[in-house]
């Protein structure tokens, strides 16, 4: 495709808002707190992470602006237009953050008549960054699907049921991962 490029950075996002009434004259300190995933962004291979790197915030009372005459490194030149609007600051983040899902699979060696094979998938996060994730099961084709969520250092685990086999493997696609698994069908002569 001509002319394609993949999406880059938003050069600003709204992260945090608190409505706060001020009299003339009055102050009040404010807190908001920002997570790891919502400085995340989706990289070109659609995995979430967080690159180390400076990272610039504003709070005020209206957006900060673009100056019309930027061409180039937009982020940097976004700013208020006066100190009565808002503040920015900037901090760096020395350390990457991202999901690192590793899946087991476990079942049966045999299916046997008239029940169903218990798949068990299990999958544990041993990343850094609280992300969403899927796993397939596989039988031939696609059988099922379970999306979940994982903070760091959590595991779960889903009981798929095969009631059928469209072949003598069965496989579990999580994350980057793909486990297969043969299994015998005692129905068969």
């Amino acid at each position: 495709m001509d002319g394609w490029e993949l999406p880059s950075t938003p050069v600003i996002e709204l992260q945090g808002f608190k409505r706060v009434p001020l009299r003339a004259g009055e102050k009040k300190t404010i807190h908001f707190e920002l997570t790891p995933y919502q400085l995340s962004l989706l990289d070109a291979n659609m995995v979430r992470r967080v690159e180390p790197g400076a990272f610039r915030f504003q709070v005020g009372g209206v957006s900060p602006d673009l100056p019309g005459d930027v061409t180039d490194d937009r982020k940097a030149k976004i700013e208020f237009n006066s100190s009565n609007e808002g503040v920015s600051a900037e901090f760096t983040e020395p350390k990457e953050y991202k999901a690192n899902f590793k899946c087991k699979l476990e079942t049966s060696k045999r299916m046997i008549t008239g029940h169903p094979l218990l798949a068990i998938v299990t999958v544990k996060n041993e990343g850094n960054l609280t992300d969403v994730t899927e796993a397939k099961l596989y039988a031939g084709t696609l059988l099922e699907c379970w999306r979940f969520e994982l903070r760091p250092g959590e595991a779960k685990s889903h009981v798929f049921q095969v009631t059928r086999l469209d072949a003598s493997q069965i496989a579990v696609v999580g994350g980057t991962q793909m486990i297969v698994k043969t299994v015998k069908d005692r129905t068969a002569k």
